[in-house]
């Protein structure tokens, strides 16, 4: 269930009229650096981290097209490729065709093509194009100033151009008939002013458009039925079921190779309500039959309680009661192999408790089941669910990339089914590479900047340790490893056999692998193995060199809570000397929680991180107001500083701290207290360990369900240092600590 409300925002264009999911979002203050660097941006001589994108390139880089899968079909409740390989969509929507404008929202700050990019760096494959039957008849658009390419064209032509734009990103597109006018939602298919007939007409006409460009890989006969929509009454009037037959073989006699996406009612059989679109229960007794077979997918909405309190979201057992209310309503399709199903909306803004554990579970849910989904929504003006983006149409939303990151980018082993990962042949073990040891790649998923690849090792003769490495152009850091432990440096990946996969016997073939970052997967890379007689030390990292540079100031607040740092700590330290420091240093939270020690014109202090200052320089540390006091004279707001990291620093033992909306679907940990960066956190999964991947929050999140609990996690350090945490409960929210630490303190 939508809710559409009538407001007027300011854009970059000036103000905008009505559109029924804008709302107005009032803009925050931000600390006194940042707002300096805003004004170098108003005068031109900011960097090119703060400058609006105007091109493709300017927004996420070059991004080669990843091969389109071609025509898709169904095959039981599977999406399958032309050669039968389960194939998983990984979409989300941009609006604005079906309003007013009648062009896709944000084009009067980005380009169209640099927001195809934007989307497929992010690890979506496919775009939802929602559309209105009346904007396919208008003869102009608005709103597309910063993109000249569109200026002057029809719907129609912006329609071509999205399609295109899509193909060159490497993404593919459904077409969505959204609702017949633009002025807001219908119950029905059709209305008085926009007839059955122009629905089918409509339809026909973009399935023969299109029917040459299998970039257009399916289409969402009509959003939302609901109310006086019913599912296999035979009611000429209101049978969607009925209604999606007579649309869905219109379209196939235009193009048989599309997939039909037929959403749901808003009740089923018994009365019972639940999302518009969301009710599928009947499809069992009485499923769509078109003219053509093994097209037909299924695709439900699903909201959280911020868009309406469903009855569930109250109940005690919430949100484990969700997988059995999904099944009930859409799942049990594609479990008991009827049909595919494909979620085609689902979002929040993602912050209240019950959002987080919704949004989690569900993903946890799409994650162990393969089942299909399209975001909701790319467009940060969707006035109850916001987007994927912020409101300048280029930051990303990392909470929810995050929380999507399982089904955004497949943990190790999903193989074809991930869908557009772009993965490269296996290349065959290297000839040239004689030894104990033999090393094969097995690609895995690959996006703009990251990898997954796992590689199974084989020993020729016993060997006690081995060691792979390989070029990795782009690369800049191993996330996670699961049986060896990586470094990167000058372009090459090294790894080498730990734990249980460091000793092989004569004959023996380990399955290990990785999470990169920095860059895609390479193609083909040549692995070098080489057995070693003992498996090399960890390296004592050599002591860090002083620093110089610069100190601003800054604060997250008084008392103890943390509002702002983007470590999400639980509490500033005591003594209230924290940092933020420059995005090289932060490395994607891995230096959230370490210490420096910062020399000043008045002495030194200790500061604990606790933040990531967009836009400093490395060597700039924006510090807390008590830090910056003890170094220097307040009234300068800079001063010239050095620093140095600190090697395990004494503190408290190490602690456990739960992310809210946790459940055994998805969950987050943070390690509190380890003094060092942590390089690695597992949780115990039967006899293996299920590797961690780490966030640029602070928090490590499970990337498959995982049992109730209690857990056992084990955390390694920089240097090579383990602890292992028994016993951990599944306590959202709650600071466990623990009488561990990693090196002892005196």
């Amino acid at each position: 269930m939508r809710k559409a409300s009538v407001e007027v925002v300011f854009s970059a264009a000036g103000w905008l009229p009505y559109d029924p999911y804008m709302t107005f979002r009032q803009v925050r203050a931000s600390l006194v650096l940042r707002l300096v660097l805003l004004l170098a941006l108003v005068v031109g001589t900011t960097s090119a981290a703060f400058a609006a994108p105007v091109s493709a390139a300017t927004v996420a880089g070059p991004v080669a097209a990843a091969s389109s899968p071609g025509w898709l079909h169904t095959a039981g409740g599977k999406i399958v490729t032309a050669s039968g390989a389960p194939y998983t969509i990984r979409g989300i929507a941009w609006f604005g065709m079906e309003t007013s404008s009648c062009a896709p929202h944000g084009l009067d700050t980005i380009t169209l093509a640099g927001g195809m990019q934007h989307i497929k760096q992010m690890g979506f494959t496919t775009v939802r194009l929602p559309f209105s039957n009346q904007c396919l008849a208008a003869s102009g658009v608005t709103g597309v100033s910063a993109d000249p390419s569109l200026a002057g064209l029809t719907p129609l032509q912006v329609m071509d151009h999205v399609v295109a734009s899509a193909k060159s990103a490497g993404l593919d597109v459904i077409l969505d008939q959204h609702r017949p006018d633009s002025g807001g939602q219908s119950e029905l298919w059709y209305t008085s002013q926009y007839p059955e007939s122009r629905w089918i007409s409509d339809w026909r006409m973009l399935a023969k458009r299109y029917a040459a460009e299998p970039t257009v890989i399916g289409v969402d006969l009509h959003n939302e039925p609901h109310g006086a929509a019913t599912w296999g009454t035979g009611a000429a009037t209101t049978d969607w079921r009925a209604a999606a037959e007579r649309g869905g073989n219109a379209v196939l006699a235009e193009n048989p190779n599309l997939l039909v996406l037929v959403e749901g009612i808003d009740h089923e059989a018994d009365g019972s309500g639940t999302w518009w679109g969301g009710a599928l229960g009947l499809v069992g007794n009485a499923p769509v039959r078109l003219s053509v077979a093994n097209r037909v997918v299924y695709s439900p909405h699903d909201y959280p309680s911020t868009i309406y309190g469903q009855s569930w979201f109250s109940a005690s057992n919430y949100p484990a009661n969700l997988p059995g209310i999904w099944d009930a309503h859409w799942g049990y399709l594609a479990k008991k192999d009827i049909a595919p199903v494909l979620v085609g909306e689902f979002g929040t803004k993602f912050e209240t408790t019950s959002d987080k554990q919704w949004l989690n579970t569900l993903v946890g849910y799409l994650s162990s089941t393969g089942i299909s989904s399209s975001f909701w929504a790319f467009n940060p003006n969707s006035g109850d669910t916001g987007g994927i983006v912020k409101s300048d149409w280029v930051t990303p939303e990392q909470a929810k990339l995050d929380a999507l990151a399982p089904i955004l980018h497949p943990s190790p082993g999903s193989g074809p089914g991930s869908g557009g990962s772009g993965s490269q042949p296996a290349p065959q073990p290297d000839p040239a590479n004689p030894g104990a040891v033999s090393a094969k790649w097995q690609p895995g998923s690959s996006w703009a900047s990251g990898y997954v690849a796992n590689i199974d090792v084989t020993a020729t003769a016993a060997v006690t340790g081995w060691t792979v490495s390989w070029a990795s152009p782009g690369t800049t850091r191993v996330v996670n490893s699961w049986g060896m432990r990586c470094s990167v440096a000058s372009g090459t990946v090294s790894c080498t056999g730990t734990d249980w996969a460091s000793k092989l016997a004569a004959g023996q073939t380990v399955h290990v692998g990785l999470q990169a970052s920095g860059g895609p997967a390479p193609s083909s890379p040549r692995l070098t193995a080489t057995a070693a007689a003992v498996p090399p030390a960890q390296p004592t990292p050599p002591a860090r060199p002083t620093t110089h540079g610069r100190a601003t100031h800054y604060s997250l607040g008084q008392g103890n809570t943390i509002a702002n740092g983007n470590c999400s700590m639980p509490a500033v330290p005591a003594d209230r000397m924290y940092v933020a420091v420059s995005s090289p240093e932060y490395s994607g939270a891995a230096a959230c929680g370490t210490f420096l020690d910062v020399t000043g014109p008045k002495g030194t202090v200790r500061v604990q991180v606790a933040d990531q200052c967009h836009g400093c320089e490395v060597g700039h540390l924006d510090l807390s107001e008590e830090a910056f006091r003890a170094l220097g004279d307040f009234n300068a707001g800079i001063i010239p500083i050095s620093y140095v990291t600190v090697r395990d620093p004494a503190g408290p033992t190490v602690a456990i701290r739960v992310k809210e909306g946790s459940s055994r679907w998805w969950a987050g940990l943070q390690v509190l207290n380890a003094g060092n960066r942590i390089d690695r956190v597992e949780i115990q999964a039967g006899r293996q360990w299920l590797p961690l991947t780490r966030t640029d929050y602070g928090y490590w999140v499970t990337p498959s369900p995982i049992q109730d609990g209690p857990l056992t996690v084990k955390v390694t350090d920089q240097y090579g240092r383990a602890v292992v945490l028994p016993g951990l409960r599944m306590a959202p929210g709650e600071i466990q600590r623990t009488a561990s630490r990693f090196y002892p303190v005196h």
